[in-house]
């Protein structure tokens, strides 16, 4: 009688949203599943709006009740640079491709809601840190956990997973010990945010607004459900002549922003103020023999549409997707489709985030509604109609990586009729 074949091994290293989706899913198609879990996350963490993409993946883990009870309802989002009327885009414009809503997410809380999913799947959870070492010659891998690591896992008798997940965020610990190399985005922004009381927020309730400010970079207003998170993400040179101190640098950019400071001359701030840079980061690799790069260990975006929690969490769901329980894992095929995958959709998003930057895409915006005026009737109407239909589409996270809508939106954004991008663009 023939044995079954071993069960797949895996070791994730950290307990962030990709690596607790990737080990709970993994888990439950019964991969035998090692999370190493180590350090403490910071109480307040960037990202905290989500895109209706989302959903799904939390309604495929089975927690969207959960973060509902939480979190704050997202019906759209605002966006203002320039002079004419802000664009209002609602969510229902994408209603039968994904779910016309999303959440605004009080991050600690939510993290731990993925977390707990994984802790309740069959997932080995180590509350210690991992220490991985670069794999001796000849050993077929490029890291290896070293020996006081495997000891915590007896049941893996001393032998080395198949595969080591590095999903320590930013520390980006597996690209660091091999010293690969990185790409970063063109601008130097650093991010000072924090949660206030008494803020006035104009839009539909759960509406973020997205603006530019009068001196460089832009702002966001993310309303959650007990206060409102106020951020700026402004070219470091000029956030640091604003003051000594994160709080004093946060208060003074709200003061001299006539829309921040129109909204929040009551303002009272109730948390610290984090600071966020490099906000632009892809790994020239994000797999190797016996290894691979999950979420932010892999790359990440500009958070100026809020896609960086989605790419996270399609990270950890896409490799878990690709991931045989029981043997037959091709590494070097699986692993290259897995990097291919995410790698599209990092770029995807940039070339879209990029046209928010360079002005094109309020240009083209503004362009559409002049066009609506000039050449009233049905045509135009359809034509427009269609245009915006792929546009919300595309900020949602549902035809980003699409060839026939990024085709469209480069069509329209670099042909504007009577409108300069540069009047648009953020400094």
């Amino acid at each position: 009688m023939s044995s079954s074949p071993p069960r797949t091994r895996i070791a994730v290293i950290g307990s962030g949203p990709s690596g607790s989706i990737l080990s709970a899913l993994l888990a439950d198609k019964g991969v035998d599943v090692t999370l190493f879990n180590g350090g403490k996350r910071p109480d307040m963490i960037v990202g905290e709006s989500g895109i209706p993409a989302l959903v799904p993946v939390m309604r495929r883990l089975g927690i969207e009740d959960a973060v509902a009870a939480l979190a704050q309802h997202k019906p759209g989002a605002t966006f203002s640079f320039g002079s004419e009327s802000p664009i209002q885009l609602s969510f229902r414009s994408i209603e039968g491709i994904l779910p016309a809503y999303s959440y605004n997410l009080p991050r600690p809380q939510f993290d731990q809601i993925i977390e707990n999913r994984a802790r309740r799947s069959e997932t080995r959870w180590i509350e210690k840190e991992a220490t991985i070492l670069v794999a001796p010659e000849g050993s077929n891998r490029e890291v290896i956990l070293d020996d006081a690591t495997l000891a915590l896992v007896p049941e893996w008798q001393g032998e080395q997973p198949d595969l080591i997940v590095d999903a320590t965020g930013r520390r980006r610990t597996v690209a660091k010990l091999l010293k690969i190399p990185v790409k970063t985005g063109p601008r130097k922004d650093a991010a000072h945010f924090a949660h206030y009381a008494g803020w006035k927020h104009p839009g539909p309730p759960g509406q973020i607004i997205i603006s530019r400010t009068a001196f460089g970079g832009w702002s966001w207003q993310i309303p959650l459900k007990d206060c409102m998170s106020v951020g700026v993400v402004i070219p470091r040179e000029i956030l640091n002549s604003f003051g000594a101190t994160p709080g004093e640098r946060l208060e003074a950019a709200i003061a001299r922003d006539p829309i921040l400071s129109a909204a929040g001359p009551d303002r009272k701030r109730i948390s610290e103020v984090p600071i966020y840079s490099n906000y632009q980061l892809i790994s020239d690799r994000a797999y190797g023999p016996g290894w691979a790069a999950v979420g932010d260990a892999f790359g990440f975006v500009d958070p100026m549409l809020s896609p960086g929690m989605w790419i996270a969490l399609r990270s950890g769901e896409c490799l878990a997707d690709l991931i045989q329980a029981e043997g037959g894992n091709r590494w070097d095929t699986l692993l290259a489709t897995y990097e291919s995958e995410m790698r599209g959709r990092l770029t995807a998003w940039q070339e879209l985030i990029e046209k928010f930057y360079n002005g094109q895409m309020m240009a083209a915006y503004a362009t559409g509604e002049s066009f609506m005026k000039m050449i009233p009737g049905p045509l135009m109407k359809i034509f427009n109609r269609h245009v915006d239909r792929h546009f919300a589409a595309m900020c949602c996270g549902a035809y980003t990586e699409r060839p026939y809508s990024r085709k469209l939106l480069d069509f329209v954004c670099k042909n504007p009729r009577g409108f300069d991008p540069k009047d648009y663009a953020i400094g």
